[in-house]
């Protein structure tokens, strides 16, 4: 039997728990006060296992569901899984499912603006709901890795919230109102710029090389006076901040946190809208009418694909392609051979070469 333990705090708080609430995946993780002093990198992270894979990964994935009566059922993987169940049951149609929402707020303007998202069949619900159970879930699974092995309570700990830097002040404001609903308590609550934390974490890796008194090399963390830049590329933005390490070990920002709406999503969308015109409007509409779970599935086999996608490499890009979206196709057009096609013209114009290997989907 695991045994645990009580801590008696004397200090403000026992330990730092952060949620990273990200466009297409989001994570969690917590640092003791005690270990941060004698290790600032030391940090311990929830990890997520995907039923449809059954792997690990120290994320999961950015989906809330709430069923008919708009109540939370499933966040994360286990939100995708069970809406792709319901759809291959045509039970889905009456449930809310919501993914990469994170951008709605990228555009919000006002404090009192209210904001409602749409699900993937443009049903609404208030984005404070969503964005608060998905707090609220985050939340408690943190509490409940953390409870593993020892006891602590709400007050003993200092929560983080990172937000992009282009995140305007009214965006900043809503995520706090949304961890205040999700029972995080404002007072022990920091909204943090993901790329200014990214950097702070930087400043303390051993990524310089030094020769020591017996003229071994050895790495050390950046020494006074080092400046670095950090870009953090994610799903929904792309931000960049450069940093100055100072004398005193504090660091000061050379450039203000800047970015853009660059991210990943961006290079879903344009697979999306490529394999939508490989297979034209009719199949796609016949698809969406009557088979959604394909194209659902397909974004995510793209998603899966992407991560091994290497910078200037010459090998072709390997996505499943479901057969059966092939079968719908020559249904619908007899006289066709979806897998003869070679070139697709995609919407900026430009050719696509494609070529079809077994179950795959081959892009060069």
């Amino acid at each position: 039997m695991k045994q645990r333990s009580t801590f008696k705090i004397k200090m403000p708080h026992l330990l730092v728990a952060a949620i990273d609430f990200g466009t297409t995946y989001s994570g969690c993780a917590f640092s003791f006060y005690d270990e941060f002093k004698k290790d600032p990198t030391k940090s311990f992270v929830k990890n997520w296992i995907d039923p449809n894979s059954s792997m690990m990964y120290c994320k999961t994935s950015t989906c809330i569901l709430f069923n008919e009566e708009k109540e939370f059922n499933e966040f994360g993987f286990a939100a995708e899984a069970k809406y792709l169940d319901l759809m291959l049951e045509n039970d889905h149609h009456n449930w809310y499912f919501f993914r990469r929402f994170k951008m709605v707020l990228y555009e919000i303007q006002s404090e009192d603006q209210e904001i409602l998202i749409e699900d993937e069949h443009g049903n609404t619900m208030p984005a404070l709901t969503v964005f608060s159970e998905s707090l609220r879930y985050l939340k408690q699974s943190l509490l409940d890795y953390v409870n593993d092995s020892v006891i602590i309570s709400m007050d003993d700990i200092k929560w983080v919230i990172t937000v992009p830097a282009i995140w305007s002040d009214p965006a900043k404001t809503f995520m706090r109102r949304a961890a205040i609903q999700a029972e995080i308590d404002s007072d022990m609550l920091t909204i943090a710029l993901e790329p200014e934390a990214a950097a702070l974490f930087v400043k303390y890796l051993p990524v310089e090389r030094k020769v020591d008194g017996n003229d071994k090399e050895v790495l050390q963390a950046f020494a006074p006076g080092s400046k670095y830049i950090v870009v953090d590329a994610g799903g929904g933005t792309v931000d960049i901040t450069a940093h100055e390490v100072l004398e005193d070990g504090h660091v000061k920002e050379l450039i203000k946190s800047t970015g853009g709406s660059w991210g990943g999503t961006k290079v879903d969308e344009e697979y999306m809208d490529f394999l939508k015109r490989l297979i034209g409007d009719d199949t796609t509409k016949y698809i969406d009418e009557n088979l959604p779970s394909l194209l659902f599935e397909a974004r995510r086999d793209f998603e899966n694909a992407k991560h091994i996608i290497k910078p200037n490499s010459d090998k072709k890009i390997n996505v499943r392609f479901p057969a059966k979206i092939a079968e719908i196709y020559t249904t619908l057009h007899p006289d066709k051979d979806l897998r003869a096609k070679d070139i697709v013209l995609t919407k900026n114009k430009k050719q696509m070469a494609v070529l079809f290997k077994g179950d795959k989907l081959r892009l060069a």
